[in-house]
């Protein structure tokens, strides 16, 4: 399997590549070319910083645990729907509400990581969230609403 990435800046470079890839494959053979957009997703330090930080401090103050938490906020950020489950004594109509959405699935439930930008407006949500109840979120890095500025400038200049 060969795989390119056609960059955003210099792609003159790459295309001859890609098509001498294209003209190198075997005849009489099918072959599958996928295009997809190549998206920043979010990194594992960003991750770890999500898990470490934002929902801790939230789950410490309310008293609930990780899972419950990230379903909590999804749900207020994103949105509810209800969901079919199975009838018990505690759920005795069957239906429970669940977030639209995550931070790592779409809103049919296939894996959709949220964007580098989408993440950060997640946290900033979090941030929010959590001063109206007395938590204080801190960021991740000082310089991270600045990085995050220079790169929505790039985008709009490309």
């Amino acid at each position: 399997m060969k795989e390119f990435l056609l960059p955003i800046f210099n792609r003159d470079r790459v295309i001859p590549l890609i098509v001498a890839c294209l003209m190198a494959l075997k005849a009489g053979k099918a072959f599958r070319i996928i295009i997809k957009e190549e998206l920043d997703d979010r990194t594992t330090q960003q991750n770890r910083y999500l898990n470490g930080v934002p929902y801790k401090l939230l789950g410490d103050h309310f008293g609930y645990e990780r899972d419950e938490i990230s379903e909590t906020m999804c749900g207020l950020y994103f949105g509810w729907r209800e969901k079919k489950v199975p009838r018990t004594p505690h759920n005795r109509n069957g239906i429970r509400d669940v977030p639209m959405r995550t931070t790592t699935t779409d809103e049919s439930g296939a894996r959709d990581v949220l964007s580098t930008r989408d993440f950060w407006t997640y946290v900033e949500f979090l941030q929010r969230f959590g001063a109206k109840y007395g938590v204080l979120i801190p960021d991740p890095d000082p310089n991270y609403k600045h990085l995050l500025r220079e790169q929505e400038q790039q985008e709009r200049a490309a």
